[in-house]
């Protein structure tokens, strides 16, 4: 009978049935197939009523000799002989040797090295599973923050240095709010060589923001920049404290930019017709279908408590129906009740661009503001707001440091 048709009879006897008859034929036909023999190891390993551990053994050597590039033999080995920790420590080593690199093994390997107490070892097996596989990372992170004590240590020994990992266990401890520790992994990442993405950082830089820890949000977006990994109109903002003032970029709607939430009764966008410096503006066209609480348009300023700031710009509107037009707020993040400031109405005479300024003192613990785009609902029977605003070159900046508006 030819080899081929007796390794296709072992497998169809295999496949009818997993017992110790139908595998022992199965191995007797294909005698080269090193599966039969492994199978046959874990029934008499694992199964009760044919549990016998010699041959068990048995055949996990010859599963061993006839494929010694495998390396479940040897976990299979080590899982025998969890007693007898220089067997299995031996068998391990070899599994190691084996497949240096393969995920499932040193999940199994960091495992029993964890069980014997040993952490260090243990995390040098787990960051192979993490570098080659996303998988397990969060069972392998909770893991780690159970077994250590010490977060470096833990970034250290058990993160990779690729990007993909550092965000993975970034994230993972920005979303149990554990900030401190999640900068640390920013710190690595903004010092590694690989680039990373304003879209990649921003959920972060969000949730620093949110977190109430405005400094180490605009660090990350200092270290964007410091980088290059923001476009250069953003890198370039200079002396005014607005990203973007002129709305010459696109809105990036992260970070310290520019976000718009899109609003049902109003369209939020840039304008590429009237301007008052080429080639944008920011236009908002209100649909006069209702009395609309508008504050869509908004960016995140860092600043220093207790200083004086100057913002100045240039508006323009037309066909404003209602009698509370749009205006600019100036507001702390967290506390509005210290500091929030509003700019005068900002309805313009006939469709002319006209400067606006506000000049304002942070409270004296007001570390982030939000500078945005508000109309209060009017108070007034005739109260539907139609028509269309424009804002263009705007800035803000500290009073120590005037900046002078475009002519």
């Amino acid at each position: 009978m030819g080899q081929s048709l007796l390794m296709y009879l072992a497998g169809r006897i295999s496949s009818r049935q997993v017992s110790v008859d139908h595998l022992t034929l199965a191995s007797k036909l294909d005698p080269l197939d090193a599966d039969y023999p492994l199978a046959l190891a874990h029934i008499h390993e694992y199964v009760p009523d044919e549990m016998n551990h010699g041959k068990a053994r048995a055949y996990l050597e010859r599963a061993a000799r006839l494929s010694p590039s495998d390396p479940r033999p040897w976990l299979e080995m080590a899982s025998m002989n969890l007693l007898n920790t220089a067997v299995a420590e031996a068998s391990l080593r070899r599994a190691d040797y084996l497949a240096p690199t393969k995920p499932e093994v040193h999940w199994t390997i960091g495992n029993f090295m964890l069980l014997r107490g040993n952490t260090h070892e243990a995390f040098r097996h787990f960051r192979i599973v993490v570098a080659g596989t996303s998988h397990y990372n969060n069972t392998i992170f909770d893991i780690a923050w159970k077994a250590s004590e010490d977060p470096l240590a833990i970034l250290k020994e058990l993160i990779p240095s690729q990007l993909q990992s550092e965000l993975s266990y970034l994230y993972y401890l920005a979303d149990r709010h554990r900030d401190l520790e999640a900068v640390q992994v920013w710190s690595q990442i903004a010092a590694g060589s690989e680039s990373v993405s304003l879209q990649q950082a921003a959920n972060f830089i969000d949730d620093l923001i949110v977190s109430h820890h405005p400094n180490d949000a605009y660090r990350v977006w200092s270290d964007l920049v410091r980088r290059g990994w923001l476009t250069e109109t953003v890198a370039r903002a200079g002396r005014n404290l607005l990203i973007n003032g002129d709305f010459e970029e696109d809105v990036f709607n992260v970070g310290f930019s520019w976000r718009i939430i899109p609003a049902q009764e109003a369209f939020v966008g840039l304008d590429t017709n009237t301007y008052r410096s080429p080639n944008h503006s920011l236009v908002v066209r209100f649909s006069g279908k209702t009395n609309l609480a508008f504050q869509h348009v908004f960016q995140y300023v860092k600043v220093r408590p207790g200083q004086g700031y100057r913002l100045q710009g240039f508006a323009r509107s037309e066909g404003i129906t209602a009698d509370s037009g749009p205006r600019i707020e100036i507001a702390d993040v967290y506390n509005p009740s210290v500091f929030d400031q509003l700019t005068d109405d900002l309805r313009t005479e006939g469709p002319v661009w006209t400067p606006f300024s506000m000049d304002f003192k942070t409270g004296s613990s007001t570390e982030l503001i939000i500078v945005r785009v508000v109309r209060r609902p009017s108070g007034t029977l005739d109260n539907l707001i139609a028509g269309r605003f424009w804002l263009d070159d705007l800035s803000l900046q500290a009073d120590a440091d005037p900046i002078r508006p475009r002519n």
